[in-house]
């Protein structure tokens, strides 16, 4: 049987070592309870890079992430995975011999290694290495065999020589007890029968139900009944079978002029529009405005015209450098994710719109190696940080090195 393997690596440094024989999530982030604690490195808060699957485990990757993992025998670019999928995050199942080396931002400085190992390859850490649950289990575990061994001491323990061992706690209370019953008196002799007796008949029943309401009582004494006159008139009016029914059929949530349907749950009878006790909804619940976003990429998109700058020789003598269309192609192809970035924010800002122009320099193998904002009138340092990161992630043709000015327009439909 194997177990999965992660380690934190910064700066080439092993800083953290888990092994789990059963599937479960290793999470990354600055969040205490992390599996691996890291700086912010542009991923949601405690990102699972490693969850339990239907078979095994399941590796997902995302941001800026690059490096190199061997799924199934064959070596795959992190970076040319992620650039296939227009979510900007790509999931993969892995087990057996699979292993991988992930640098988990732009900079390189932090990695992690996953491989799978036999359990008997596990090193065995120290008592003080040991995880925090270990120690735990260590601790309860030495307690209960303490108490374990304190209580078997007590049932076994001798009893003190001056009293008898028989006639101790409860065989000394049955003992005692036993030797205090009387012997049985005897039956006393049998009585004369005794004529049998018949209960009366019960006579009809004289009850009948009091009269609560008051009496009529002079004007200006005061009455003893427990109603006033106004509690007796409603009481009266609820005698009927049909008349109570009717009445409590009038009760609305209040608010509402009578005739007309009420912003809310009633059961007053409206003339016209069924019996009484009918649901009179108002209208549907005001949401507020949908606020579907709209990204524009390019020139003519209102920003500053895309500039594509080549740096140095084409790689090959017969090549082409990178043009505006093979931009054009790539950031539409990520046009989701990017849009993303906007969406978030302007949930919570509606005002937010406007152009952010972004300087991104490519290599000549196509990754992005820097991005930056030069210019922003959309007012949200989120937005700006957002698109940086997705941008970074992208992978152009490999024509060359080139530094790229590209605008990208954000409004609301």
């Amino acid at each position: 049987m194997a177990a999965l393997r992660t380690s934190l690596i910064w700066h080439d440094e092993v800083m953290a070592d888990v092994v789990d024989e059963r599937p479960r999530a290793i999470t990354i982030g600055p969040g205490a309870g992390a599996t691996f604690v890291t700086p912010d490195l542009g991923l949601p808060v405690d990102y699972a890079i490693v969850r339990p699957g239907r078979r095994g485990h399941v590796l997902a990757l995302g941001g800026a992430m690059r490096g190199t993992v061997c799924v199934g025998g064959v070596e795959q670019d992190v970076a040319t995975l992620l650039a296939q999928s227009e979510a900007g995050f790509h999931a993969t199942s892995i087990g057996g011999i699979d292993w991988g080396v992930i640098e988990l931002d732009a900079s390189g400085h932090y990695k992690l290694f996953f491989a799978f190992v036999a359990l008997d390859e596990v090193p065995a850490k120290p008592l003080f290495e040991a995880d925090l649950e270990q120690r735990a289990s260590l601790a309860f575990s030495t307690l209960l065999h303490a108490a374990l061994l304190f209580a078997t001491y007590q049932l076994y323990v001798h009893h003190d020589t001056v009293i008898e061992p028989v006639r101790d706690l409860t065989a000394s209370y049955v003992v005692t007890r036993t030797s205090e019953i009387e012997a049985p008196a005897a039956k006393p002799a049998a009585a004369a029968p005794v004529a049998a007796t018949v209960a009366p008949a019960m006579l009809p029943s004289t009850w009948h139900e009091p009269d609560v309401r008051p009496r009529h009582v002079k004007k200006g004494t005061q009455s003893s009944g427990p109603f006033d006159a106004e509690a007796t008139k409603a009481f009266d009016a609820l005698k009927g079978p049909r008349q109570g029914i009717d009445a409590l059929a009038q009760v609305d949530g209040g608010g509402t002029p009578a005739g007309e349907i009420g912003a809310g749950p009633t059961t007053r009878g409206l003339p016209g529009n069924g019996p009484r006790g009918t649901y009179h909804p108002h209208s549907g619940i005001d949401t507020g405005p949908v606020r579907d976003a709209s990204l524009c990429t390019g020139s003519g998109c209102g920003g500053a015209p895309v500039a594509v700058t080549t740096v140095g020789p084409p790689p090959t003598d017969d090549g082409t450098p990178l043009t505006e269309k093979d931009i054009d192609d790539v950031i539409h192809a990520a046009k989701g994710r990017l849009t993303h970035c906007y969406q978030r924010e302007v949930n919570r800002d509606p005002s937010l719109a406007g152009t952010v122009q972004v300087r991104f320099e490519i290599a000549a193998d196509g990754r992005v190696t820097t991005a930056r904002v030069t210019a922003s009138s959309v007012k949200s340092d989120e937005v700006s940080d957002c698109l940086t990161r997705s941008i970074a992630t992208l992978r152009f043709p490999a024509k060359g090195r080139a530094v790229v000015n590209y605008p990208f327009v954000f409004a609301l439909h």
